[in-house]
């Protein structure tokens, strides 16, 4: 019996209330195609049929975090919600359901229903709201309901907008999931005339922000009863409305302090067992302790450089392009063979923290938003968790607090990159940050997108023109996306002089770790997500030019290694930097491994690149060590992440571009990559 046939059997059954035939088929079906959705939505509506709505909520769960943007996935947790009884869970999950099924246009779908059907949530969740006479449980769903209504804006994480818009977001919470808020505070107070116009400008196109978890009040006691009374804090206070007074009072003293700006954050350096009084609402961030633990690294910084491509930085190539970054890391270890798991930033840095490849993490589409799982923890989380203070400066709109990019972060600063983080502001936020932590252990992330203007097509700095003739400036198409651009020598050669440019802003930072810090008290990364497609010259879409990447490390174990030919996944990063910075916590299993040169049992066969896109092929990579395996899939990727296997192609090259026949060989890399996308197939 063919494999539709078997379903629709399966789906037969179940509707005849049969449920002992019902589990044999379904038992039978997935002994054949163990990897098939399909298979959670069948022992699903088992349950429901049974009556186990543990199991039933388990199976609901896991559908959906396969498949996120699956319409029926989200539309079953929903429905199982409703049973249990979980009204705004249940809201949110039909209100995600009829958001995918009108984007993807699905007309077995009526929305209109779907639509009523999350109402009614609403109005149950009303009516049970009159029956709760604990006021501490209460507040607790008051909170959540305002988490929900908070989130709406942005259909619920599927469709954010404000971090490439003129939407108000400053001076407001953002809701990065319904139960988890920030408040948005103005980074630098010197916009204030810029900013208070109206309030017009409370966006972060105009506005550099800052995002804290906050305590709402007027009033506040800083106490930790684990301190001593000498202990030392820093305690962010953003105020409603200027002026506010601020009545600090402990230890037999008093100081009546002014705060001349609103919604921007104010640190103040306070000791243990100090009662705060403000004239007028505030926002109280988490106190900062002011000591460093002796068992960790000062500071632990990632450097992103998005889109710097490992073949720009071979050989004399390094020295030439980068000699700053060549000077810095050449003291520690340049891993020439690293490779990332997709082609284009959303994905590809999704798996950086947190060691999942696309298929384990779902974040790849490029209309339709997602979040990192929450049930593996991020590299910031496991710093945070550590005892490190942590912070990210951001200005990449692919990497925010929506997509889980918040997560572990006690500061996150953004503005769009093409406004207010280009390289030298990044670096000078950056170096400011940290001279102002200098008292506490710091894990912090800084992005450099300027990279990104070749492809994009924005203005370069004068100093790249000034070294551009005009034969090197002539239009060129910009192409669909920046991912999906043409080889042009015109854009490389601009490229070149863009990394220059940067390397030159890095050189700031270099210079001012080395002068700052001794070697063993810190641990310093550079890392890439993707090459360029314009590098790429009658060859694969995923060939080494976008796939192979920037990847250095220095400080603590990684020092005097050099250069290192292993093969390394970007997955491993989080791995590295960890055990670099002897961060032991338990770790959550994920795609990622310790390489051999870092202490690792052992090193990497291959690494695997893959790109899942909408309306795309299907298509991976597995770079080993003398060949490289191509793989590509005609059938688009649908809007879930999901295709259907036929009519592939596949075939083996060595690493000067030449075909190799070996059927052994070949049919070795072509079963890894079957056993890997055998979770997005649609069976048939």
């Amino acid at each position: 019996m063919r494999i539709a046939e078997q379903k629709q059997q399966i789906e037969e059954i179940i509707s005849q209330g049969d449920a002992e035939s019902a589990k044999e088929l379904i038992d039978t079906y997935a002994a054949i195609c163990p990897q098939d959705i399909d298979v959670i939505s069948m022992r699903l509506n088992y349950c429901l049929m049974t009556g186990d709505l543990e199991a039933a909520a388990a199976l609901a769960l896991e559908g959906v975090r396969r498949l996120p943007l699956n319409g029926d996935m989200q539309y079953n947790l929903a429905y199982v919600y409703e049973v249990m009884q979980q009204w705004l869970e249940a809201y949110i999950g039909y209100c995600k359901a009829k958001y995918i099924y009108e984007y993807t246009g699905d007309e077995k779908v009526n929305s209109l229903e779907i639509e009523t059907c999350a109402n009614r949530m609403l109005e149950r969740f009303e009516e049970s709201m009159e029956y709760i006479s604990n006021k501490k449980e209460g507040e607790e769903i008051k909170s959540k309901f305002q988490g929900v209504i908070g989130m709406q804006r942005n259909q619920f994480g599927l469709k954010e907008n404000a971090f490439r818009s003129y939407e108000k977001i400053v001076g407001t919470y953002y809701y990065e999931t319904y139960l988890k808020r920030r408040f948005v505070g103005v980074f630098k107070d010197q916009f204030l005339s810029h900013y208070q116009q109206g309030n017009e400008n409370m966006d972060v196109i105009h506005l550099k922000a800052e995002f804290l978890n906050v305590v709402e009040n007027d009033h506040i006691h800083l106490w930790d009863p684990a301190g001593t009374c000498d202990a030392e804090y820093l305690l962010p206070i953003a105020c409603s409305k200027a002026p506010t007074i601020h009545c600090f009072q402990g230890t037999g003293q008093k100081y009546n302090i002014a705060q001349y700006a609103d919604n921007h954050f104010n640190y103040y350096r306070v000791k243990n067992d100090t009662r705060i009084l403000s004239t007028n609402k505030c926002y109280y961030g988490n106190p900062i302790p002011l000591r460093r633990l002796p068992d960790k690294k000062r500071l632990v910084l990632s450097i992103f450089v998005d889109g710097l491509a490992q073949c720009m930085l071979k050989g004399e190539d390094f020295q030439k392009n980068m000699p700053y970054t060549y000077e810095y890391f050449k003291k520690g270890t340049i891993c020439n063979r690293a490779y990332n798991t997709a082609e284009w930033t959303y994905p590809s840095i999704t798996n950086y923290v947190t060691g999942l490849n696309t298929i384990h993490h779902m974040l790849f589409h490029d209309a339709m938003d997602s979040a990192i799982p929450l049930d593996v923890p991020t590299l910031a989380e496991y710093f945070h968790e550590d005892g490190y203070y942590t912070a990210k400066f951001c200005g990449n709109w692919r990497i925010i607090p929506s997509y889980g990019h918040a997560r572990g972060y006690d500061r996150f600063v953004y503005q769009h990159q093409w406004v207010g983080f280009k390289v030298q502001e990044v670096i000078a936020d950056v170096i400011d940050h940290i001279e102002a932590f200098q008292d506490v252990n710091q894990y912090l992330w800084l992005s450099i997108g300027d990279l990104h203007d070749i492809a994009d097509a924005n203005d370069l700095p004068v100093d790249v023109q000034r070294d551009l003739p005009l034969e090197l400036r002539t239009y060129e198409d910009v192409g669909a996306t920046s991912a999906k651009q043409s080889f042009s020598r015109n854009k490389i050669e601009a490229y070149i002089h863009q990394i220059r440019h940067v390397d030159k802003w890095l050189h700031v930072l270099y210079s001012y770790l080395e002068e700052t810090f001794p070697e063993n008290e810190i641990i310093v990364s550079l890392f890439s997500d993707h090459g360029q497609g314009y590098l790429i010259e009658n060859a694969h879409f995923l060939s080494k030019e976008r796939s192979n990447v920037a990847f250095m490390f220095r400080g603590g174990d990684a020092e005097g290694k050099g250069i290192i030919e292993e093969i390394i996944s970007a997955s491993d990063y989080s791995n590295i930097l960890r055990k670099l910075a002897n961060v032991n916590l338990s770790e959550v299993p994920t795609d990622g491994r310790l390489p051999e040169c870092f202490g690792g049992e052992a090193a990497r066969d291959y690494a695997l690149t893959e790109s899942i896109h909408p309306k795309d092929p299907y298509q991976a990579v597995i770079f080993a060590e003398n060949e490289t395996f191509f793989f590509v899939n005609p059938d688009p990727v649908q809007d879930d992440g999901r295709f259907r296997l036929k009519d592939y192609q596949c075939w083996l090259e060595d690493t000067d571009r030449n075909r190799i026949e070996d059927s052994k060989k070949r049919e070795k890399y072509l079963n890894i990559v079957l056993e890997h996308i055998a979770p997005i197939l649609i069976y048939e």
